[in-house]
């Protein structure tokens, strides 16, 4: 691990590096977020079927930056740090750009890929970077702001796709928004430092490069702390991910309320519950485990905790200002347990394999969140709900919500494995 002079010598602003790593991240949410706006507009021109729309808006890109993860994080673990993210950026950008030029759905459906495969190679890196600019007691804030790229990339997306949409047509939307992307990634190469290799002398040891990869999974795997962060992150996300990707239906189903007007309220919902729960919930986090390393474990099993109720009144709505009131509620206390649940797998991993460690958090939390459980939930709907009319999906949705329990469960697991390591450590 570097030392806090060491980071200070390695670049200008450590808070000018961390801008630029979450406007990265704005700009992979974006990309990977605007076909959704464009769905139907592609659908009409291709003559697709919602099989294939699926394919396109979630498949080709959720599971290849799922497995992609793995193999570019260990590279990142390897090499230099800045290279990769720019790499990635120019990569996902690109694709993006290509994608309003594709003549059908397989070319779409490859460009689709590539957007994919480049933002894989986006978190990792850069809560690798973070790390080594920010000292433990700042990194669940420094997390945390990073994070909350996330929720400003959704609501960006939404805005520039939709008037873009409207006023050029769907292609343009791809090549707008994937064009500033080309040239961040230069941006990114010119300011963004790596320690371990923009300044010889730095480190106060270099990173391992021998390490295999088996060796460094089992390792993971086998600490108790990170295994805990792992899965109570990825079981917590699911209420979250679930709730987002049916909240049209949701709506629709129940009232009588426009897309559009359901994009504002959704709009409205994170910005004033989610984008403050992710910084909020990162300078909590670090002042707490100031005093008990352990809150970094306590903290998020109790915003969870808190969430899930939340999570069922939003269901249980009876009105569509109410259910929005409740969804923000919950945006905020969900997303309350974010920049804790990296800052607990950043402190567990060693520094060759960070970016491996935030890899496959990203990986359970991707296959649980978006791939498993979402879909869980519609199956639920069609089958052992479907006599319930346009509830029906409520009730499979309240079924997926009890595995937010569990990512309490292992929380607590995390908090009590920090606890025993902080003893051993003296």
């Amino acid at each position: 691990m570097f030392s806090y002079i060491a980071r200070s010598k390695v670049a200008t602003s450590r808070y000018l590096v961390l801008a630029l790593l979450t406007g990265a991240y704005v700009l992979s949410v974006i990309d990977r977020g605007i076909i959704s706006v464009v769905l139907t507009d592609v659908q009409n021109e291709f003559s697709l079927n919602d099989t294939q729309l699926a394919l396109l808006g979630g498949t080709a890109f959720a599971l290849f930056y799922a497995t992609l993860g793995i193999p570019i994080a260990r590279l990142a673990d390897r090499s230099n740090r800045r290279i990769i993210l720019a790499a990635s950026i120019i990569v996902w950008s690109a694709a993006t750009a290509l994608s309003g030029v594709t003549a059908g759905f397989w070319s779409l459906f490859l460009t689709r890929v590539f957007v994919g495969a480049g933002e894989a190679g986006c978190t990792p890196t850069s809560h690798s970077l973070i790390t080594d600019y920010f000292r433990k007691g700042e990194l669940a804030r420094a997390l945390g702001v990073y994070s909350a790229g996330a929720i400003i990339g959704m609501l960006s997306g939404f805005l520039l796709g939709s008037v873009l949409a409207q006023h050029f047509g769907w292609r343009t939307v791809f090549i707008a928004l994937g064009i500033p992307g080309l040239l961040f990634g230069a941006v990114v190469v010119l300011i963004v430092r790596d320690p371990r290799y923009d300044s010889p002398g730095v480190a106060s040891a270099p990173p391992r490069l021998d390490v295999p990869l088996r060796e460094s999974l089992g390792d993971l795997l086998g600490n108790p702390i990170y295994r805990a962060a792992l899965f109570g992150h990825g079981f917590s996300l699911v209420c979250f991910y679930a709730l987002f990707v049916w909240i049209y239906p949701l709506v629709e189903r129940s009232f009588e309320l426009s897309k559009t007007a359901i994009g504002q309220y959704t709009a409205l919902a994170l910005l004033f519950g989610a984008i403050p729960g992710m910084v909020l919930g990162g300078l909590l986090t670090d002042r707490m485990a100031a005093y008990n390393i352990r809150w970094r474990g306590w903290l998020p099993a109790f915003w969870v905790l808190v969430s899930t109720p939340l999570y069922y009144a939003t269901l249980a709505a009876d009105t569509a200002s109410l259910l929005f009131i409740w969804f923000g509620l919950f945006a905020f206390c969900i997303n309350m347990h974010h920049a804790a649940a990296f800052s607990i797998v950043q402190i567990a991993a060693k520094d060759h394999q960070r970016a491996l460690a935030v890899a496959m958090v990203l990986l359970v939390s991707n296959l649980l969140g978006y791939a498993a459980l979402p879909v869980v939930a519609g199956y639920l709907s069609d089958t052992v709900f479907r006599d319930m009319g346009a509830n029906s999906i409520r009730y499979g949705l309240a079924v997926v919500g009890l595995a937010s329990l569990v990512g309490t469960s292992f929380f607590l697991l995390a908090a009590r494995a920090l606890g025993r390591q902080r003893i051993a450590d003296g």
